[in-house]
């Protein structure tokens, strides 16, 4: 990376081109210039300001347990007409959100071998809804078999 004069790396740009908080990251490239290795002639500029936000929860299970997801094994995925997003937990199994292309959510909650659900293809559970941009999940007195999830969960990749 060059300003006209001086060459400098990546790293030693890091504070004035990358942020980081506890919601997301930012990166903030303005006017990088990209040059041919072999050529040395300038190839492209370029001008980039991105904002990464990460997944952010608030999960409570029974009114008491603070739902914890394992982050890497926290997915979304699509399939025909579904869009599922699946969330591991620490101590307490795997949960489903499944949204489909009507609109309605449903969700399956496995946890070792037994599996109950809220909802199905054609009727939404009750108490879980999602907003307009379909990323914030927010659970109000879900009830997934003999338990109950309050909260929110926003998932910060999501198919569009």
């Amino acid at each position: 990376m060059s300003d006209g004069t001086d060459t400098y790396t990546i790293s030693d740009l890091a504070n004035e081109i990358w942020s980081n908080s506890s919601k997301g990251f930012e990166l903030n490239l303005d006017n990088i210039i990209l040059k041919s290795d072999t050529e040395k002639i300038k190839i492209k500029i370029l001008s980039s300001n991105v904002y990464v936000p990460f997944d952010q929860y608030n999960l409570i299970l029974n009114q008491s347990t603070q739902l914890l997801p394992i982050y890497k094994h926290t997915y979304a995925q699509t399939t025909n007409d579904q869009k599922m997003y699946q969330i591991d937990f620490e101590n307490y199994g795997m949960l489903t959100i499944n949204q489909e292309i009507k609109g309605h959510l449903s969700l399956v909650y496995t946890q070792g071998e037994d599996t109950v659900s809220c909802g199905d293809r054609n009727i939404s559970c009750k108490g879980l809804s999602v907003d307009q941009l379909k990323q914030n999940f927010t659970f109000n007195n879900v009830k997934i078999g003999s338990d109950t999830i309050n909260g929110n969960f926003y998932f910060a990749g999501v198919f569009q």
